[in-house]
């Protein structure tokens, strides 16, 4: 399929089925070693979907999907290479519209400063209970920032287990804070972001920033009636910010499209022999380790040092005789 052909089927995008990712995931699992992870990336078109999955963070194959069919996997580099094209058109990333020149900078800072604006039931949090003047970065100096009336009261109360709470909500704002610098400053280095690492770079920060919310989210501090109120994080605007990072990643992706389908193909081929050799080892019949006296005897008869069982056997006997009339 051409290219702006799937440019065409894109823009009517709409899987008329719903993959069944427990399937999947079980598809995945004859295809890992022990202890490894994985990740999918899902995208569909109307009568089919695709997965690539991610081992370890890297690229090792991609599944097609059909409705009514089981689930395969695309062990060809044509088949790769089309459903990597596929995939970046999803993003607009084509031939055509290779946008490396232009800078996403204030876009990204925008967005990254709406993000902070949301945070102001984190910041009135702090206030109400004391933590935003006084430095709370152990349980001793947590206890001492405890110094407003209602947060008296809620250490009196809660205990040790109320300045922990205190003590993570400061933990997990400082985090966010840091991460929040570092954007701002990556991005003043590097506006054009000009290098995968940049982008992968920043990517990272926003997932942090992620986990770093859902975690203040998740602190008892909100979830208990009159203490802070709930907190909601723009959570969007990362989103956002992560699917224009995503589609610049895409672009050096594009550029390096014939190394991505080698190296692809090649993790395929590595999976798939990996899964052989152990459905080959699993048919084969298990070892007797229980050796019997025969084979033992014919294993000692047909050794280099077969000469000495007879004199060592005469030699025993002399010894077990004189033992004997020393009695």
């Amino acid at each position: 399929m051409k290219c702006s052909h799937l440019i065409l089927l894109l823009l009517l995008m709409s899987s008329s089925f719903a993959v069944n990712t427990d399937e999947v995931n079980l598809f995945i699992k004859n295809y890992l070693a022990e202890n490894e992870s994985f990740t999918t990336t899902y995208f569909d078109l109307p009568n089919e979907s695709y997965c690539i999955v991610r081992i370890n963070n890297e690229e090792s194959f991609i599944l097609h999907i059909p409705p009514n069919g089981s689930i395969g996997m695309l062990a060809t580099k044509e088949g790769i290479k089309e459903a990597l094209l596929t995939y970046y058109s999803i993003y607009g990333v084509t031939k055509e519209k290779l946008d490396l020149n232009v800078s996403h900078a204030d876009e990204l800072l925008s967005l990254i400063d709406s993000y902070n604006q949301s945070r102001a039931k984190e910041f009135e949090c702090k206030s109400y209970l004391g933590i935003d003047k006084l430095a709370c970065t152990d349980f001793e100096t947590c206890l001492k920032a405890c110094s407003t009336p209602i947060c008296r009261d809620l250490r009196t109360a809660g205990g040790e287990r109320f300045i922990t709470s205190l003590w993570a909500l400061s933990n997990q704002s400082s985090r966010i804070d840091s991460d929040l610098l570092a954007l701002a400053g990556k991005l003043g280095s590097n506006p054009r972001l000009d290098t995968p690492e940049s982008v992968d770079g920043l990517t990272k920060l926003l997932d942090d920033l992620m986990d770093s919310s859902a975690e203040v989210k998740a602190n008892g501090l909100f979830n208990q009636p009159g203490i802070c109120y709930p907190v909601e994080y723009g959570l969007d605007y990362l989103v956002q910010a992560k699917r224009i990072l995503l589609r610049r990643r895409l672009c050096f992706d594009f550029l390096a499209l014939d190394e991505n389908v080698e190296r692809i193909f090649t993790n395929t081929m590595i999976r798939v022999s990996m899964k052989k050799v152990r459905e080959e080892n699993a048919t084969q019949i298990p070892a007797n380790n229980s050796a019997t006296s025969t084979e033992f005897l014919s294993g000692v008869v047909n050794s280099p040092l077969a000469w000495a069982v007879p004199v060592l056997a005469i030699a025993a006997f002399f010894i077990v005789k004189a033992m004997r009339k020393g009695r």
